[in-house]
This record gives structure tokens, C-alpha cells and sequence, in this order.
């Protein structure tokens, strides 16, 4: 109940609040904005709500001799029967206006309508037993029959912070007392320094959607929330994914044949990167040249796509194709993509190639470009091959090697500096004799090398950045192969594979990779771009290495990607073009094989789709576009 009150102007800055009852307390005027009925939680820190009004509070020894100290108001008050505030010996509500009730202060009474004394439940207004005083009560000594003794001054309201307590009755018994309020009892105790009140269980997390807010901590004050909002990168409902968390989806666990499924935006699945499975034959191997790229697929037969004005597509024409294009009249164990012409290693153990043949890399007499599949004379038994930017090497079932085509730095290894041969020749090292007992060849840009039984490797070609390996080092171009030494000048022998890049030599042993030459673009991967003669441990993988022509990628054994190197048209799959000169996650799912290419990567992923990125001028990321993609976009069949 509200009571009539009287504002006595006093003195600039303070006025006297006088009650319908006589009851006053003096406070300052509060510098914030008018209060507002029942005043919390709108009183400043220093002030409390008497009355519907801000009063600042005060301390006990403040109280004139009328005045009582009121704990829970923490202001002074002259007790009133009436004034709508319990106060000295009254024990249940004041009725807060004119009534006919006496609040009587010397002694409980048990007709009075409010519970006091020894008094079980509500008043019942008339006489009865339970009301009796001891007579000793109140002289602050706790006499036989008396719980505890108040000394005068009852203790009706229990400190804040409180949520239950016994108090000293009007009779000297323990009685339960009335709570004044506490951090948790949604009601906002301005007074007590609260800023908002949540409950028990108070408000941490803003309203999903919310970049930013403010919530009632567990202390009532208000504190930035935490957010929830699609975008995060935290998925939670109603989100089916957010980012990169898919939470384990799949192009087939949505009824997709195949494909990368994504997250879209407004955190739903995107499926826009699934793709039906081909009714025909599936891809099984690939391999990335400098603008154009090609897969054996599981009939054995050839796609290719990408550049062809010099038809190294294979298809009989020059056209580009920005999709996978079948090359005729081929079965082949798989095909390799070179610089600017194609060779197929085919089942019966020969080579066909076809595309440029400026420097003789087709393997034919005539210089002009070959459009079709065309036999590669003298090869036989043939276990592999590998095609760099203008020379092929084979590599026969017994351990030796032929190589053909360009050889202006030594690349095709045969003792030979500048000119170059259609027909393939053994590789021989310094003193003549044809290297023997290879298991691997990795050609590249202008330098070819081999690892042998028995984990040594050989390397021949241009050394302008010692991408050779030798040891002492030297700059010159080697026509002719030569083992790769690590800086304490012992050779190598314990690796597994070797690539080949531009520039740069990466190798795999047991656990770790290893690379060295030059490194302006970062495609060491050790963290800087300074070059290094002899090989240098990037970090440790236990799955596959591919080198291109500026940059390379290498898996670990849960076969995830990793690339480092030249980043421009976003070869690397990161999703940026800079350069990375430390191995840097794709993300993609776990992967079959991969390959290398000069612009562009690919990767034949473990549900048969293949995904490529990088640059895409000519379509050789096979998606029916010319748009660059700096990350996996699947190959359209």
C-alpha cells in the first residue's frame, strides 16, 4: 500500500520526506532520472527505495534519538504503525495506513491479525494462549524458557544474501524469519547493489542469432553474454553445420552417390559440390601437367582436359576442353601430363605420347605437334614413367632408365649438354656407366632424378639453385646422374620417394619430408625463403609427397593435405592466393592420390570423385569454367 507523503523543501540538494503517519527520513536528491513505481532497479548505488522514492542510504550512528536503523532499508526511520514499513517491534505487515489495528511496540498482541509471540500461522484476531511474554523478555539476558532474548530491539528481517533464518520473536523464541533478499530471488534488491535478478539459474548465453549482448551473471550483474550466432564456427541447433563443422556429413549420407558436401551460409548443408557418380567407368589414377590434366580410369581408358592448341588433350584436335574428354584407342596402366605433351604407359608395357614435340618429348622424328597416341620406338617392358616440362624418362622392369626430349640443362641425363633426341637413351653417370636397380623417377622442369634399391638417390640436369644435391657444391648443370648428399657430406640412403619440382627437390623417407634448391616462393616449406643445397626436414608425414613446378603438397596418415609454396590463382586449396612457405591443411576429404601440376593440384578423394583448384584459364580443372578456384572444386564427368 502507498502512502500520501509531503516533500518539505529544506535546503538546495536535500529534502525531508515526511509520511501520512509521521514516519520521515531525510535524503539527498538522486542525480538520476525520476524513479518510476517501486523504484528498483532504477536507484543509483548509494541509494534504496523508501516509500517509492530513492533515499540514499546511511549508517546507524546517523540516527537522531527518535530514529530506528532499519537493516534492511539501511536508512534511519521514525517507527510508525502505519507507514507501510515494519519497523521496531512489528512482526507481520504493516497495514500501511489509517486502521484500527494497534502495532502495539511494548507487547505482542495475539488478536492483533499479525503472527508474533509464540503465535503458529496467521493471527486468528482473537484471544488465545500462544501469546503469553515471559516476563524476563527483552532484557538482553536469555532466561529459562527463552530460546534467545532481543534486548529490546526485535530482529525480524534477516541480513541480505540470506534465503532462510530464524529470528527472535517479540515472546524470546526462535522463530522463522522474513527474508530481506538475496542474489537469486528474481526480484532486482537495488539497495544491495543488484543489477538484475535471474533466478537460480541465471542467464549465460544470448538469444541465438545475437553478435553481441549483455546477461545477468550469477552475481546479478550484468556482463557481456556469450554469443551464438550462424558463423561462428560452432555448430548448434538450429544449424545443420557452421563452417567447417559438418559434424561428420557426407555427400553420401545425404543420398549423394559422391562428391564434398559444404556448409552454405545460413549454416545448412550445401550440396552444391556432390555430384551424381558417372554411370560410366570411375577415375582410378591422375596426373597434373603445367594447363592441362588426365586419369586413367577403371576400363583402363584415358580422359584428359584443359589446354590443346598443341593437342595434348589427345583427342585429334586442337580445341580446349574444360571437362574430361576421352583420348581414342587407348588402355592404358596410367598416363602422365607433362609440360606441354602427354605419354600413356599402356598395359602391354609400352609408351605412347602425343601433344608438342618441339624438343622431341613425343618420341617421333618430326618436330610438329602430334594430336593422336603415337608408339614411343624401342621401349618394352616398361614399369614406369614420369614427363617433365619438355622430356619423358622410363623406367624399365630390370632398374635401368631412358630418358628423351629436351636436354638444354642435361635433363635427359645422358652426358649430352643442348641438343636434344626423339629416341630414347640410357642415363649414365660420370664416368659413362648406365645407372641401374631404380625403383622410381621424377621428372620435372629441367632436372630428372631416381631413387635406387637401395634408398640412395640420383639426380641429373640444371643446378643453377644446387637442386642437384651434390656435394661439393656446384651451380653448374650435370648431364649426367649423380648421388644426393645431406650437409655433412654423406649420401643419402634412407629415402622412399623423390619429386622433382621447378627449381626444387623434395624427398620422403621413413617418417619425415625433406627438401632443397631454391626457395623464393617458400616451396621448402621450412618457414622462410632461403635456399638450401642439401636437403633440410620440413616436418614429419607418414603418407605421400607430390612436387610441382613452385609448389608441393604432401599427406599424413589420416590422409590429410597438406601444400606449401607459390599460392597465386589459390594452387594451394587453402582458399588464398599468398604464399605459404610452411606445410598449410587443405581442407578436403581424406584423399586416394594426388598430383602436383605448374598452376593447379588435384585429388582423387576415397569416395571416387576428384577435386581439383588452382588456376583455370585453359579448364583444366575440369569443371566446365575457366574461373580460377583457390579451393577443391569437383572435376564434372
Amino acid at each position: 500500500m502507498k502512502l500520501n507523503t509531503v516533500l518539505l523543501v529544506i535546503a538546495a540538494g536535500t529534502f525531508q520526506l515526511i509520511s501520512g503517519c509521521g514516519d520521515s527520513v531525510t535524503k539527498k536528491t538522486p542525480t538520476q532520472e525520476p524513479p518510476v513505481e517501486g523504484c528498483a532497479p532504477e536507484c543509483e548505488e548509494g541509494f534504496t527505495c523508501v516509500q517509492s522514492e530513492c533515499v540514499e542510504t546511511q549508517d546507524p550512528d546517523a540516527c537522531e534519538e527518535d530514529e530506528e536503523y532499519n537493516e534492511m532499508l539501511k536508512v534511519c526511520l521514525v517507527p510508525s504503525c502505519t507507514n507501510g514499513i515494519k519497523d521496531s517491534a512489528e512482526e507481520g505487515p504493516d497495514c500501511g495506513g489509517p486502521c484500527e489495528l494497534e502495532c502495539s511496540i511494548d507487547e505482542p498482541s495475539c488478536d492483533d491479525g499479525v503472527r508474533n509471540g509464540d503465535e503458529i500461522g496467521v493471527d486468528c484476531g482473537g484471544s488465545c494462549e500462544a501469546c503469553e511474554v515471559p516476563a524476563t523478555c527483552g532484557n538482553d539476558t536469555i532466561e529459562a524458557g527463552e530460546d534467545c532474548d532481543h534486548g529490546g530491539t526485535l530482529q525480524l528481517n534477516c541480513a541480505y544474501g540470506e534465503t532462510s533464518c530464524q529470528v527472535c520473536s517479540a515472546s524470546c523464541t526462535w522463530v522463522e524469519g522474513t527474508v530481506s533478499g538475496f542474489c537469486g530471488d528474481l526480484t532486482v534488491q537495488g539497495g544491495a547493489g543488484e543489477e538484475c535478478d535471474e533466478g537460480q539459474d541465471p542467464v549465460r548465453l544470448c538469444d541465438y542469432g545475437l553478435m553481441s549482448c549483455q546477461v545477468c551473471n550469477s552475481n546479478c550483474r550484468f556482463t557481456a553474454g556469450l554469443t551464438a550466432y550462424c558463423g561462428d564456427g560452432i555448430r548448434q541447433a538450429p544449424e545443420n553445420c557452421d563452417g567447417t563443422d559438418l559434424d561428420g556429413g557426407t555427400c553420401t549420407g545425404l543420398g549423394e552417390p559422391a562428391g564434398t558436401l559444404s556448409c552454405s551460409s545460413s549454416c545448412t548443408w550445401d550440396t552444391s559440390g556432390c555430384q551424381a557418380q558417372p554411370s560410366g567407368p570411375a577415375p582410378v589414377t591422375l596426373s597434373v601437367g603445367y594447363s592441362h590434366t588426365c586419369t586413367v580410369m577403371d576400363d583402363d581408358s584415358v580422359r584428359c582436359w584443359g589446354e590443346n592448341t598443341d593437342g595434348r588433350i589427345g583427342d585429334g584436335t586442337r580445341t580446349q576442353r574444360t571437362t574430361p574428354t576421352v583420348v581414342p584407342g587407348l588402355q592404358a596402366e596410367y598416363v602422365v601430363a607433362g609440360g606441354y605433351h602427354t605419354c600413356a604407359l599402356l598395359l602391354n608395357g609400352t609408351v605412347s605420347c602425343w601433344g608438342s614435340n618441339l624438343k622431341g618429348q613425343v618420341g617421333v622424328t618430326t618436330t610438329g605437334d602430334v594430336l593422336t597416341p603415337t608408339p614411343v620406338a624401342g621401349l618394352t617392358n616398361i614399369t614406369a614413367i614420369d614427363a617433365g616440362t619438355g622430356h619423358v624418362c622410363a623406367l624399365t622392369a630390370n632398374g635401368d632408365v631412358y630418358c628423351w626430349g629436351d636436354a638444354e640443362y642435361g635433363q635427359t641425363g645422358y652426358g649430352s649438354l643442348g641438343t636434344f633426341s626423339s629416341t630414347p637413351i640410357r642415363v649414365t653417370d660420370s664416368n659413362g656407366f648406365a645407372i641401374s636397380n631404380v625403383t622410381q623417377i621424377s621428372a620435372g622442369l629441367a632436372h630428372t632424378c631416381a631413387r635406387h634399391a637401395d634408398g640412395t638417390i640420383s639426380c641429373w640436369g640444371r643446378n643453377d639453385y644446387n637442386q642437384l644435391g651434390r656435394y661439393p657444391q656446384t651451380t653448374f648443370s650435370q648431364p649426367y646422374a649423380g648421388k644426393v648428399y645431406n650437409s655433412a657430406g654423406s649420401v643419402v640412403s634412407n629415402a622412399q620417394y623423390v619429386g622433382v619440382g621447378g627449381d626444387f627437390t623434395c624427398l620422403r623417407d621413413g617418417a619425415s619430408i625433406s627438401c632443397w634448391g631454391g626457395n623464393v616462393y617458400g616451396q621448402l616449406g621450412l618457414s622462410d625463403t632461403l635456399d638450401r643445397p642439401y636437403p633440410s626436414t620440413i616436418f614429419s608425414s607418414l603418407g605421400f609427397l607430390n612436387v610441382g613446378e613452385r609448389h608441393a603438397c604432401s599427406s599424413n596418415a589420416s590422409r590429410e593435405l597438406f601444400c606449401w609454396g607459390f599460392g597465386q590463382d589459390g594452387r594451394l586449396g587453402t582458399g588464398s592466393t599468398l604464399n605459404q612457405s610452411s606445410p598449410t591443411f587443405v581442407s578436403l576429404p581424406a584423399n586416394t592420390t594426388f598430383d602436383v601440376g605448374g598452376t593447379h593440384t588435384c585429388a582423387l578423394l576415397q569416395d571416387g570423385s576428384l577435386q581439383c583448384w588452382g588456376r583455370n584459364n585453359r579448364g583444366q580443372l575440369g569443371n566446365g569454367t575457366t574461373l580460377n578456384a583457390s579451393t577443391p572444386t569437383p572435376v564434372t564427368f
